[in-house]
């Protein structure tokens, strides 16, 4: 997972070595990127039943709103990348779902981006690749 080129403050390192250590550590974990500049971790909670946040860099737990109520941030994409998909999360790190709406408008490009992260990221590229590599 190299996602050091959408950071410049070391958040993705930090992020990155972390989801890693919860997945060593057996937690089933996924990568979470904010396209605006951003990236913690979450870990799927047996016991809640759900996906929990997590943030090494800030020293936070289960604190979704951090982003857009603390550091006053103003979302569009917020995409988790887990070993199995990629999922779009945006709306359960905000209060306000028609604000982050609008902020997407037609942002062709973010969502040709996240389109061909999943298509990487499929069974059918999986299948595909392992096919031509045989």
């Amino acid at each position: 997972m190299d996602v050091q080129s959408t950071d410049t403050r070391g958040f993705g390192e930090w992020a990155n070595c972390f989801t890693g250590i919860c997945r060593a550590l057996g937690y089933d974990a996924r990568y979470i990127l904010d396209v605006t500049d951003h990236v913690w971790t979450e870990i799927y909670s047996c016991h809640l039943a759900r996906w929990v946040h997590l943030d090494a860099c800030e020293n936070a737990w289960d604190r979704p709103l951090i982003y857009e109520q603390g550091w006053k941030k103003k979302l569009s994409y917020v995409v988790a990348f887990s070993k199995d998909e990629v999922v779009d999360v945006s709306y359960r790190y905000t209060l306000h779902p028609q604000q982050l709406a609008a902020r997407r408008g037609n942002d062709k490009a973010v969502q040709a981006k996240i389109g061909l992260v999943k298509f990487n990221h499929s069974p059918a590229k999986k299948n595909s690749t392992t096919e031509t590599s045989s």
